[in-house]
């Protein structure tokens, strides 16, 4: 049981961190993103088995299907694109770099 909510815990964390990333334009919160919307709809695969465990828990594995569609789409045009630039790319190499400190 404890090791449940540590392993609660560390995802809070690390959902957190993500999303403060994600603000910032990172890009690695661009793919981790990208990776949990697979998460979240790879779960309707198996929707039957959420449905009857509990209503409430399908009700949110809806909403988090639609949200990765939204975000599968929206991370792929054109302003996504630009908010989150290439670790390469030297015109935003600096704000890739430098995502905990503002300038």
């Amino acid at each position: 049981m404890i090791a449940m909510r540590v392993l609660y815990a560390i995802a809070l964390i690390v959902g957190f961190v993500t999303v403060w990333l994600y603000w910032r334009g990172v890009f690695i919160a661009r793919r981790l993103v990208l990776l949990a919307s697979f998460f979240y709809l790879y779960e309707i695969v198996h929707f039957r088995n959420v449905w009857q465990h509990s209503h409430w828990r399908g009700i949110m594995a809806i909403y988090g299907a639609v949200l990765a569609l939204y975000l599968l789409w929206y991370l792929f045009t054109r302003e996504a694109k630009t908010w989150f630039p290439w670790p390469t790319d030297t015109n935003n190499a600096e704000r890739y770099r430098s995502f905990v400190i503002d300038k």
